[in-house]
């Protein structure tokens, strides 16, 4: 797989040779990841920077919009993260929040009050952990109605259709 290959380049440091600055290696990491998903490479570039900055944030896209390869993708620049998803069934998050790098909200329900508690729980007692919220629920009502609208720093939105570039 070409994307495992390069990603595997960009973690390991590419030649004995040459040394890489933090900044050549981050952006080798974003072309490696970028690779097969370049229509929507300025939102794994955000999301990138919330993460690793443990920011949390809301991705809102239609069915197929590409959410799941974007977490997917996104989750493959961290070596070993420590992650769970958190399905629409309400569950409570196992252990403590800080066990974990990333926790994923998975179509998040905010109707769900289950779901809401744990969420604003877990925006609360978080320290150095990157919630994603993932939804096809628009974000300004599922933020408002969980009112959590204050506490997630970034809203990234996933077009509905592809562009042309990525069809050729």
């Amino acid at each position: 797989d070409k994307f495992a290959q390069a990603l595997g380049r960009v973690l390991l440091g590419v030649r004995k040779d040459e040394i890489m600055t933090l900044t050549n290696r981050i952006q080798n990491l974003m072309q490696a990841l970028c690779q097969e998903f370049p229509e929507r490479q300025d939102r794994l570039q955000l999301a990138f920077l919330a993460a690793i900055n443990d920011e949390p944030f809301y991705l809102y896209g239609r069915t197929g919009s590409g959410k799941n390869f974007m977490i997917n993708r996104l989750l493959a620049a961290f070596k070993k993260p420590r992650f769970i998803e958190m399905g629409s069934r309400p569950q409570e998050i196992p252990g403590s929040i800080d066990d974990y790098d990333v926790i994923l909200f998975k179509g998040f329900n905010p109707i769900d009050d289950a779901t809401k508690e744990c969420v604003r729980n877990a925006l609360q007692k978080r320290k150095h952990t990157t919630l994603i919220l993932s939804s096809d629920v628009r974000p300004e009502n599922a933020m408002g109605r969980a009112d959590i609208v204050d506490e997630i720093t970034l809203t990234i939105c996933m077009p509905d259709n592809l562009s042309s570039e990525s069809l050729c």
